[in-house]
């Protein structure tokens, strides 16, 4: 797998989990549920480190390619 997939597959999981958890979040304090908001809110905490990380993954690997590009144009 590319690093590339991996960002992208990262993301959308951070994305699908931190709906996952704000749906479990709400239940909570509106009485629907007797979820633990704060696990919750831990849970919203952890998908949005996942995000994060797996941006960074996507920007460092598309900075490589770009330098990758750069060094066969350079040496054509």
């Amino acid at each position: 797998m590319s690093p590339i997939s991996a960002a992208v597959q990262g993301i959308t999981g951070a994305s699908v989990r931190y709906a996952k958890e704000s749906a479990a979040l709400l239940r909570s304090v509106s009485g629907a549920s007797d979820e633990d908001a704060g696990a919750a809110i831990v849970g919203q905490i952890q998908a949005k480190t996942q995000f994060a990380a797996s941006v960074r993954t996507l920007t460092v690997a598309d900075e490589m390619l770009g330098e990758l590009l750069s060094l066969q144009e350079a040496s054509e």
